[in-house]
């Protein structure tokens, strides 16, 4: 019987955490895989990406993405769409395709995706920086250049098109400006939507119509953004590229913001909204490479270089470009011989190799985040990243990070599946376990003391085989007869909570009952390790009372009290209040969650730089990971568990390492920052700067 016990406690606890498995699983079940207003996320595929990226369609993770763009599409002196890349777009044969003729090439495993995937919006680019040289003629001749983009798309099973002319009027600062081009691109647009409308009449199906834009100020007067917005479903905006191997000193490659009267993508935006463009349009580029230059003898932006090393996909035919992928720059960030930094102004991140004197820009999570809080806050139409073949495939993804935020409940969905297989083992456990407990096998509620009495005198045999047993039962019967003596009960509860760990629970215990009347002395032992004991010593004729205190550890705790405090009604009182304490011990102790959460900071105590809270959450960036370890305990709670030579706050939504801190140093306008051993830049709160400057005052330098 009380082996029936046990298992019946065991299959409540099964039951009804499975259960709640079974109420997620059905939840996510129930979830819509597109919401009707979900923002789009572009990805988009280069044709090259087949050569030197070895990246094919078969590798886009279209399960992340409402848009895949094709580029490019060519145009021809006729001012007619044709193919961008023979070979790459209808030529390559993969598995599956025939040999001896037949459809063929990217094109080809894009009608597959489409049929995998038949959410997805499939678009091709027509034009680019490589493919704009006839654009004008396509401009001049409009009704010409937008039959062959229908007739394109119809053919090659396309769903949209974007139009990415660079660019109308003039292709670059200071060329010679063609000013009637912006008409003409207005005229071309316009042609090309009803096309687009007449093919959609003709096939039933609906096709999407876009166009890029540049983010410089000065170049987006170009467009005709206030008239031609009507008849694009969105304008992607070129929100990268804003330094490269043009320039002769380094720049961010995408920052949030402008630095010194430079652009960035806000300064761009805001240039949008005041020539007529609606934000509610607009679907922001991201980079998933970074730019670098060679020579920098001193890391940050304005610096002087000597030019860009070999990329990622750089060689010698092609020359370089200074162009490294996230996979590369993953790999960088696991190199400590690379200084991280940060660029809190441009909300951008930076890379420095001191030995080789490369520098490089490039996009984080961090960067990655500030931009979509901004583009959310805009209420922008959605994120495209440029391109698919240059993000990583692990938890560092930009893409996953984009479609986590655009997406999180379908993002939550798909990092889920792949631990489908256990919850529906679960759900089956549950259903069992419910099955069971209909069938009475298992009990409703767990046994109170009397039935625990009952149980064990029905088991009659095993008490006469075993003489300590019988002795057990006669003092429990005891114990449950007896009553109080008429002592005001005391409630050790609210002492008790007041702790935050173990130690200091069984601490708090010893002291709380050596202070009771009768008490000479307390401990709390394991075994023959003693976990705590009160300072009072016991006198030799004290009568010792064992207590099993925790089940899990065998924690016992000791009583010596005085021979006239040894009554039966007397240890009822004790075993009252330890009641309590053990139903608090037992919640703290199988708290797993919190424990392993304060166990994930310790264990990376020394490589541990920061935590910083962020949406909810607070992530542990730690040395040799390229990602934080994000946990559920807030910052005020950490510190609880953290004395000072470990974390210290100095910011609301930061603490800090000390023993990283290498300056704490003053800013225009009357800012403070923590300059860390890696170069990241920590900001200081004024209510924690004096504290800082009188606990650690070697810390203290000024900038000029």
């Amino acid at each position: 019987m009380a082996q029936d016990c046990f298992w019946s406690l065991y299959w409540q606890r099964i039951a009804f955490m499975n259960f709640q498995l079974a109420c997620l699983l059905g939840m996510l079940l129930l979830l819509p895989f597109r919401a009707l207003a979900e923002p789009i996320v572009l990805g988009y595929f280069p044709f090259w990406s087949t050569y030197s990226h070895s990246y094919h369609i078969k590798d886009v993770p279209a399960d992340r993405l409402t848009h895949l763009v094709y580029a490019f599409a060519n145009i021809n002196a006729e001012g007619e769409v044709e193919l961008g890349d023979k070979y790459a777009d209808v030529d390559r044969i993969y598995p599956g395709d025939s040999p001896q003729g037949g459809k063929r090439g990217s094109y080809h495993q894009l009608r597959k995706l489409k049929q995998q995937y038949p959410q997805l919006v499939n678009m091709v680019a027509i034009g680019g920086w490589s493919y704009s040289k006839y654009f004008d003629r396509a401009a001049a001749s409009p009704k010409v250049f937008a039959a062959s983009a229908a007739a394109y798309i119809e053919q090659h099973g396309f769903d949209g098109i974007e139009l990415d002319w660079r660019s109308p009027v003039a292709r670059d600062l200071g060329d010679i400006a063609k000013p009637g081009q912006k008409a003409q691109y207005l005229a071309l647009i316009k042609a090309t939507r009803a096309a687009l409308d007449e093919l959609s009449a003709r096939t039933g199906k609906s096709y999407q119509l876009s166009s890029t834009i540049s983010v410089v100020p000065l170049m987006m007067v170009q467009w005709p953004i206030k008239e031609m917005q009507q008849y694009l479903d969105f304008i992607t905006l070129l929100s990268i590229d804003f330094s490269g191997r043009w320039n002769n000193t380094t720049g961010h490659y995408a920052p949030l913001h402008g630095a010194n009267g430079s652009n960035g993508i806000v300064e761009g935006v805001n240039e949008f909204k005041r020539l007529g463009g609606d934000p509610k349009k607009l679907v922001m580029t991201i980079p998933s490479q970074g730019t670098s230059w060679l020579g920098v003898t001193q890391a940050g932006i304005n610096q002087p270089t000597s030019g860009v090393p070999k990329g990622s996909w750089d060689n010698e035919s092609i020359g370089a470009s200074g162009i490294f992928s996230q996979q590369d720059i993953a790999s960088f960030l696991q190199n400590d011989e690379w200084q991280q930094g940060w660029d809190d102004d441009a909300k951008a991140a930076w890379l420095y190799h001191p030995e080789q004197q490369i520098w490089l820009s490039y996009e984080n999570h961090e960067s990655l985040e500030a931009k979509l809080e901004y583009g959310h806050s805009q209420q922008f139409a959605g994120t495209a990243l440029w391109s698919l073949s240059g993000d990583t495939t692990d938890s560092s993804s930009l893409l996953r990070k984009i479609h986590q935020f655009d997406a999180g409940l379908q993002s939550f969905w798909l990092d889920l599946l792949p631990y489908l297989p256990i919850i529906i083992i679960s759900v089956l456990i549950a259903v069992l376990a419910w099955w069971l407990k209909q069938k009475g096998y298992i009990r409703n509620k767990s046994p109170s003391f009397p039935e625990l009495l009952n149980l064990l005198e029905q088991d009659s045999v095993l008490s006469q085989q075993s003489p300590q047993l019988q002795q057990v039962l006669q003092r429990l019967q005891k114990l449950h007869a007896s009553q109080f003596n008429g002592a005001k009960k005391q409630d050790i509860l609210p002492v008790w909570q007041q702790s935050r760990s173990v130690d200091g629970l069984h601490q708090e215990l010893v002291s709380w009952f050596s202070n009771q009347p009768g008490v000479q002395s307390a401990g709390v032992y394991q075994g023959e390790r003693q976990l705590a004991l009160s300072e009072s010593q016991a006198a030799e004729n004290s009568h010792v009372i064992q207590l099993l205190l925790d089940d899990l550890d065998a924690c016992v705790l000791q009583l010596k009290v005085d021979p006239e405090h040894s009554d039966e009604a007397h240890f009822k009182q004790f075993t009252d209040q330890l009641g309590q304490c053990r139903q608090y011990l037992m919640q703290l102790c199988r708290q797993p969650q919190l424990l392993g959460e304060l166990h994930q900071i310790a264990q990376h105590k020394d490589k541990l730089k920061y935590i910083k809270a962020e949406r909810g959450y607070s992530g542990l960036y730690i040395d040799g990971q390229i990602d934080p370890i994000y946990i559920l305990l807030r910052l005020t709670g950490i510190k609880l568990y953290f004395d000072n030579q470990t974390l210290i706050q100095v910011h609301r939504s930061w603490l800090v390492n000390p023993m990283r801190v290498v300056a704490l140093e003053k800013l225009p306008k009357g800012k403070w920052q923590l300059r860390m051993d890696k170069g990241e830049c920590i900001p200081v709160s004024r209510s924690y700067l004096p504290w800082l400057q009188q606990s650690y005052p070697h810390w203290s330098q000024q900038v000029a």
